[in-house]
């Protein structure tokens, strides 16, 4: 069964012409001509955050990670520098390569209505969607304005900020969000407006993330967060809190990812324990597809899917015709020595893949189990069993 064209032919990462960081030998060669995050890569030395990953790693050494904190708040401005003071940069998507692409973030961002403006979450929003419609600048415009009211509707600023905030503190109607957390799906779906200005969402991403089914924890080896997804996990059906669990991660995964310079992500979907039973409603799928594609375009660097059961690879097969050909490059089966050995390489070899990756996709399974609870009291930006 194919989806609707809608839901897969928006790019997930750039649709210009790039290369990439990959090494000559790599499993999928293909991906040399769709990535520019990291220019030649393998005649100059190892990256700034392999090198630290390398110290942390030494236990002579007292280096630890730390946020970027001038990264950061420099992404937050949302204001576009003027073009006769701007030094290009090929190196990082959070840039512009050049001149044109500057100009035309420039344009897309005037076309925009004060509001809208002062609503943009970082300074390189147009430039995002610049790309992924491929240079389009009047697409650009109308798919902006339409991830700007999704934002607002969806309340994004609040689900990122509802751990920070203490939403649970048994005040204000705790007792309807407790249940909030945990109604019928049908039930919920009735309520959703009604309780949009009561819901805890602190207390709703704590149920959600109880099973570790998504999370933030490690980076491949140019400092791009890894986001690991376990539909096995699954430990709810209720659609809107899904979503909402699901855009709070990203949210987490992404601010990973630019304290190291970077403003892509890495997903890690592994199968293991899925069951069919747990296979989420068409309509659950069709609006993660559309979050992932349509509000988050431009942030996925790789997808490593691990575990695929056989249901999931012939669904692919099927879809594989109608997904964008950029999107679909990016996608790595981890089946087999060769599979993972892409997913080794990328966070570093056999070292750091040892240190920081889990074992469906090429570790030792020494590290540390998944604790749900000291994970959501982290700050935003930090990743699960991250130094600090």
């Amino acid at each position: 069964m194919s989806p609707p064209s809608s839901c897969v032919k928006r790019s997930l990462g750039t649709g210009i012409i790039e290369r990439s960081p990959l090494k000559s030998n790599s499993t999928i060669p293909y991906i040399d001509n769709v990535h520019n995050d990291r220019d030649n890569h393998n005649a100059g030395p190892e990256s700034p955050f392999v090198v630290r990953l390398r110290q942390n790693n030494n236990p002579s050494t007292t280096t630890t990670t730390k946020v970027n904190t001038k990264i950061l708040t420099s992404l937050s401005t949302t204001s576009v520098s003027s073009s006769s003071s701007s030094v290009f940069d090929t190196t990082t998507d959070l840039s512009y390569h050049d001149r044109l692409e500057q100009e035309k973030s420039e344009s897309i961002l005037n076309s925009l209505t004060q509001d809208e403006q002062s609503s943009i979450p970082d300074k390189f929003m147009p430039l995002r969607h610049y790309r992924a419609e491929k240079g389009d600048s009047s697409k650009a415009v109308d798919a902006i304005k339409l991830t700007l009211a999704w934002r607002k509707e969806f309340e994004v600023d609040r689900i990122i900020r509802a751990l920070e905030d203490g939403d649970d503190d048994n005040t204000n109607g705790t007792n309807h969000d407790m249940k909030s957390a945990t109604h019928s799906h049908s039930d919920m779906r009735n309520n959703d407006e009604k309780s949009m200005m009561t819901t805890d969402f602190a207390t709703i991403l704590r149920k959600e993330n109880e099973t570790g089914k998504i999370y933030v924890r490690g980076h491949d080896k140019d400092g791009r967060a890894m986001m690991y997804m376990r539909p096995g996990n699954e430990n709810t059906m209720h659609e809107n809190n899904n979503m909402r669990h699901l855009v709070f991660q990203i949210e987490k995964a992404v601010r990973c990812s630019q304290k190291n310079g970077f403003g892509k992500i890495c997903l890690v979907i592994d199968y293991e324990g899925f069951k069919m039973s747990k296979t989420p409603p068409i309509s659950t799928t069709k609006r993660t597809l559309e979050i992932l594609q349509r509000h988050y375009c431009e942030r996925m660097y790789r997808m490593y899917i691990c575990n695929p059961p056989f249901v999931f690879r012939s669904f692919y097969a099927l879809i594989k015709p109608f997904v964008d050909p950029v999107t679909k490059q990016k996608v790595c089966f981890c089946v087999g020595d060769e599979g993972l050995q892409q997913i080794v390489d990328d966070v570093g070899g056999k070292v750091l893949a040892r240190r920081q990756l889990e074992k469906c996709c090429g570790g030792d399974g020494n590290v540390r189990t998944f604790n749900s609870t000291e994970y959501m009291r982290l700050p935003l930006a930090i990743a699960f069993d991250e130094d600090v």
